[in-house]
């Protein structure tokens, strides 16, 4: 065997040994953190709500939670002891990362009929899990996945603004016009693309 080949299969030892150890690892405090958090929900909403249209903390954690690798076990234990947004919004990471284990809890779910307080944009409502189980079965959140990103990416874009203006200026011209800059990081996107309209609808029964 030449050295060229041992290099390789030692190369590829190494990166089977990484993703072990990767897999193995337990999770972050942060995504922990973001799990417990979520349990707490009391309102389901995505793209934004209420009149300044801010990103729920809910979605934020959602999200937080999605990027770990133990995703699967964290959104599983929201969904067995959280409240009925929470494990609303369990099952939704559930149907994008684990199809099996959303199935295995959402058709309980989804016979229970439990009433779900939901937030479409500005208006406040309720669904019950039937219907909510329902419309995630037609991908409806997987639809909203490429407005998340835009909605990060324009986060990224004016925290960067944010930070040149203040190494620039040391202070903003006027703490208003700060506070309009920089206050609206959270926020979606000053439209409301078909895959937000349509999670609205979802959201608001319709």
């Amino acid at each position: 065997m030449n050295r060229r080949a041992i290099a390789v299969i030692v190369a590829g030892l190494l990166v089977a040994a990484l993703v072990i150890a990767y897999r193995l690892s337990p999770p972050t405090q942060a995504a922990c953190a973001a799990a417990e958090r979520l349990k707490a929900a009391r309102t389901v909403n995505f793209g934004g709500g209420g009149y300044a249209g801010r990103i729920s903390e809910a979605e934020d954690d959602l999200f937080a939670i999605l990027s770990s690798h133990h995703a699967e076990e964290l959104l599983s234990g929201v969904f067995k002891s959280g409240s009925p947004e929470a494990k609303t919004y369990a099952l939704c990471g559930l149907h994008y990362v684990a199809p099996k284990r959303f199935e295995h809890y959402a058709s309980t779910f989804a016979t229970q009929k439990i009433k779900v307080q939901t937030l479409s944009g500005c208006l406040g409502g309720e669904s019950d899990s039937a219907s909510l189980v329902a419309a995630l079965r037609t991908n409806v959140f997987e639809q909203y996945l490429p407005i998340r990103k835009e909605i990060e990416n324009n986060r990224h874009k004016l925290e960067k603004q944010h930070k040149k203006s203040v190494e620039t200026n040391r202070r903003p011209a006027s703490p208003l016009d700060a506070g309009r800059q920089f206050g609206s990081a959270p926020c979606a996107p000053p439209f409301v693309p078909a895959a937000v309209a349509r999670l609205w609808r979802w959201l608001a029964g319709l």
